[in-house]
């Protein structure tokens, strides 16, 4: 896969190699690999010595690995979720910036309070720019999926958002392993 030796590059210089690796991974590559825009997220393959984070109140569950950790939420998301989950590298979780520096991956969860369509939401809440490249996606017990890539904004510009019941699950991959995290998530 074309640009894969950014996402082992760490250090002072990791934000630049996630950036580049995230416009890598958004640039056409059309390799026997590749996933079509509309292929579902690939099984979870959840590489050893990593963690698990469940949440039973939303029904969801995802692994991370063991270099990250989950921020502590001291105030509600500015976003409106009901639940945000962010995982960092440890060494930031105990920083005085770590809600300053952007999270390796999130989740967040909102709670729709009428039936609607997932692009309606989304556009409703900002997060459907009129320029953004759309494409369906598909993820086990979910009746909705939309990967929303946002051409003019730096990273995060990759969004994945999926419906089940009164739930929405707003994802953003960031970090080095964003891929494996993102295909460890999973509805329960």
């Amino acid at each position: 896969m074309r640009c894969a030796w950014l996402r082992k590059v760490g250090g002072p210089v990791a934000s630049i190699a996630v950036i580049v690796t995230l416009a890598c991974a958004a640039s056409s590559d059309t390799g026997p690999n590749s996933p079509s825009p509309n292929s579902p997220l690939p099984s979870p393959v959840i590489p050893a010595g990593w963690s698990d984070y469940t949440n039973t109140q939303y029904g969801f569950a995802v692994s991370y690995p063991a270099e990250y950790g989950i921020v502590p939420e001291t105030t509600p998301p500015a976003s409106g979720a009901n639940l945000r989950v962010r995982f960092q590298e440890k060494a930031l979780l105990t920083s005085d910036f770590v809600d300053l520096e952007p999270a390796r991956f999130m989740v967040e969860v909102f709670v729709l309070t009428q039936p609607t369509a997932l692009t309606t939401w989304l556009r409703s809440k900002n997060r459907l720019p009129g320029d953004a490249l759309t494409s369906s996606t598909a993820l086990a017990g979910a009746q909705e999926g939309l990967r929303v890539q946002q051409r003019q904004q730096l990273a995060p510009n990759d969004f994945y958002y999926f419906t089940k019941g009164s739930n929405v699950f707003a994802l953003t991959p960031l970090g080095a392993h964003s891929a494996e995290i993102l295909a460890s998530f999973r509805l329960m």
